[in-house]
């Protein structure tokens, strides 16, 4: 995940890199946002109007 940060969150590509499922990715991603060691981006940008695009990225806390 830190050599990703910063790009667009994509849980296929990160689940065939290590070989594991795409709900296991999900689970540890969720495990990692309770305690604010990820941040996901997209859930915390309103959009300006109905041509806003939002992807989801997840940041690494400090």
């Amino acid at each position: 995940m830190a050599l990703r940060t910063g790009q667009e969150l994509n849980k296929e590509n990160i689940a065939s890199a290590i070989g594991i499922s795409v709900k296991t990715v999900d689970n540890w991603l969720d495990i990692l946002e309770k305690p604010g060691l990820i941040i996901d981006s997209a859930s915390k940008i309103t959009p300006i109007n109905e041509k806003a695009y939002i992807y989801p990225i997840h940041l690494l806390g400090a």
